[in-house]
């Protein structure tokens, strides 16, 4: 045999040999894709329904930040609002020192809708003021007395 018809008729079966290598490539292409989305599937659904609800995650995130030993006021889906300071923080919840019941209370992250650092002071009725608030009150006291003086000084110059 000639080395040129040698050549052609080598590299033709060659050509059939790497055709099945392909095809097996793909098929197994294929099968690892298809395990990777039964496996991604069933670990999917292992994980807690907390972990799933972005507000969940936010009040755990808040509540990881001010710590262990930080004081916090916090306000539940149900209305209540507890004040105090953070004894032990779980995946799932948290304990809490509440100053006003005097009492620890275990708080679901599910249940938080709203989380404030701190817990300021007790207000002429006896309840707790939101830390937010007290400042909120603050300003606007400090806004009052500016435009009274501002006022008073322009009414004094005539």
């Amino acid at each position: 045999m000639q080395p040129v018809i040698r050549f052609l008729v080598t590299s033709r079966l060659n050509k059939e040999k790497n055709l099945k290598h392909p095809i097996t490539i793909a098929l197994l292409c294929v099968a690892v894709v298809l395990a990777a989305r039964h496996t991604g599937a069933q670990t999917s659904s292992a994980t807690p329904q907390a972990a799933q609800n972005p507000q969940t995650e936010k009040m755990r995130s808040k509540v990881k930040r001010i710590g262990t030993r930080g004081k916090l006021t916090i306000k539940l889906s149900s209305g209540a609002e507890y004040h105090g300071t953070i004894i032990y923080i779980d995946e799932e919840d948290f304990k809490l020192d509440e100053v006003d019941l005097r009492q620890t209370v275990v708080v679901r992250y599910s249940d938080i809708i709203k989380v404030y650092e701190g817990y300021g002071g007790k207000s002429l009725s006896g309840r707790r003021v939101n830390p937010k608030h007290s400042a909120i009150i603050a300003l606007a006291t400090l806004g009052g007395l500016l435009g009274f003086l501002i006022w008073f000084t322009a009414t004094q110059t005539k």
